[in-house]
């Protein structure tokens, strides 16, 4: 790396990971990959959960709109008086 790379923020950021990859102990990156792995994995499992809850959501709705709205366009119709 020049000297002018190393003014710059990236050739900065590029000089100290470069400095903490050389000093850290390959067991410590290896558990770093891992964890990040895991908690990618874990993210990505979340969310496909939480867009099947909001696919099923939506279907009670609807299947709720379908079932009651007869009924609500019936009481608006009878002026909201069954008795009529």
């Amino acid at each position: 790396m020049t000297d002018a790379d190393q003014h710059t923020l990236v050739g900065a950021v590029a000089n100290v990971s470069d400095r903490l990859i050389t000093s850290l102990p390959a067991q410590f990156l290896v558990l770093v990959l891992l964890n990040t792995a895991f908690i990618t994995g874990l993210l990505w499992f979340l969310n496909q959960e939480q867009t099947n809850r909001y696919a099923l959501e939506d279907r009670q709705v609807e299947g709720r709109e379908k079932l009651l709205l007869p009924l609500l366009q019936a009481c608006i119709t009878q002026g909201m008086n069954p008795a009529k």
